[in-house]
């Protein structure tokens, strides 16, 4: 059985240069299991050798703050069907997320290419305390 990979966004789009490109396609490439959680309401496919699998719903108009505690729960029941041996996550919202998954036993990958911190201090909706 081919060694399993599940990378997930619940941001990027599914054909993000960087993601799916470079790391997801290039795995398959190598003989890999790989699939792509985002939730982007198109529907699932593979492409490429990598199954990308959508779990927003199409008519979904989530808000930032839905989005943040409604897409973990749905990204998280995809993993517990799929069973990868190793989960990349690439949103600094999914830490919550992967640390569940690391506690459940999976082996997880953080990948931010993002300056974080300085992205945090530019959100209007935070206010300074939650920026510290």
């Amino acid at each position: 059985m081919k060694n399993r990979i599940c990378h997930i966004s619940s941001v990027h789009p599914r054909f993000d240069s960087r993601i799916f490109r470079k790391e997801c396609v290039s795995l398959a490439s190598h003989g890999y299991d790989v699939s792509f959680i985002v939730a982007d309401g198109i529907k699932d496919e593979e492409f490429d050798g990598v199954k990308i699998i959508n779990v927003k719903p199409s008519d979904d108009k989530l808000s930032r703050i839905n989005r943040i505690l409604k897409i973990p729960k749905l990204i998280e029941s995809k993993i517990d069907s799929l069973k990868p041996k190793i989960i990349h996550f690439h949103d600094p919202e999914l830490i919550p997320l992967a640390l569940r998954l690391k506690r459940k036993g999976f082996l997880v990958v953080a990948d931010f290419h993002e300056d974080i911190p300085l992205q945090i201090l530019t959100k209007p909706y935070l206010n300074f305390f939650s920026k510290k």
